[in-house]
Order: C-alpha cells, then structure tokens, then sequence
C-alpha cells in the first residue's frame, strides 16, 4: 500500500506509488481525491486545511491558501471553511464595517449618534438629513424628528430634542 500523500498507478506487475498531484490528499492505501470548495492541501497532501475565519474560497481542489479569498468590506464570516461568498454574514442594519477579511460581529461597529445604516451589509453610516437625530443613541437603522413642543438644539453627533421655550410651539 502507499503512504498517505501518494496513490498507486500503473498495470498489476509495474505499479508504483505516486505522489498526489497538489490540491489533492489521500490517505494511507487511498486514492488521491480533490479538497472541497472552502479549503485546500498542505504541502504533503495528507490533509485538506480550512480556510480561515474572515475568508472563504469557491475554489475545488485547491493547492494553497491563495484562494481563500477575504470577506468583503460590511460583511464578516467567524466560521472556517467558508465555500461560498453568500457564506460571509452582512453586518446587520444600525452597523457597518470598513475592513475586508473581517472574523467576527464585533468588527461590525454600531452607527455612531446622529448617524444611520437603513440596510445590512453597509461600510459606513450615512449622517441624518438636517432636522433629524438619533436622540443619542448609537446602532441606529433610522432617524427622527423631535416631539411636538420640542425643538432640535446641537450639531451632528451631540443633537438634542429640548422642550420649546416658555410662550413658543413646534408642530
């Protein structure tokens, strides 16, 4: 039988064992068969390594890690062995990520205050329109306007809904 990273080839009377070609692995005595999509073969062909978390490759029997391509800005991926792009999660609305190859949630950042992601999968926030605020919340998919009887007061990132001076309206 031939070592695992090697198959028999050849007629009964000539065989010999071969090693297996890259991107293929085999056991002891096996035959040398393809890494599936999401991973690849280390360097004996014993053995088919996952993709790392924050990558993953649509690549079938590859040889080398050079296809494990990384998750794309607004989305991460925290599993390993990630076979398809679909297979890197978006940042959920009210978050956004700008780094590519991201590994875990916690790259998706929350929407700072006065700022908003209507949709998953954003890499950064949009700034609420003139007149409309966050009332100081972070992670917002939204942004409002103040009460009737209140009035908007501050710049971008600290805006406040304050109660109407005395003898005035808001509508």
């Amino acid at each position: 039988a031939c070592n695992a990273g090697e198959e028999m080839t050849g007629e009964l009377g000539s065989r010999e064992c071969v090693k297996c070609i890259s991107g293929k692995i085999s056991t002891s005595g096996g035959n040398c068969t393809n890494c599936t999509a999401g991973s690849y073969s280390n360097q004996g062909g014993t053995e088919c390594i996952s993709c790392e978390k924050g990558t993953w490759s649509s690549t079938v029997g590859s040889g080398n890690s050079s296809t494990c391509k990384n998750c794309s800005v607004g989305r991460y991926s925290s599993a390993v062995g990630v076979s398809e792009e679909s297979g890197c999660n978006p940042c959920s609305a009210g978050r956004f990520s700008n780094v590519s190859g991201a590994s875990s949630i916690s790259l998706c950042q929350l929407c700072p205050v006065d700022t908003y992601a209507s949709s998953p999968g954003q890499t950064s926030c949009k700034e609420c329109d003139n007149g409309t605020l966050t009332k100081g919340e972070n992670g917002s998919t939204a942004c409002d306007v103040c009460d009737a009887g209140e009035e908007m007061r501050g710049e971008l990132g600290s805006r406040a809904c304050l109660k109407c001076d005395g003898g005035k309206i808001s509508s």
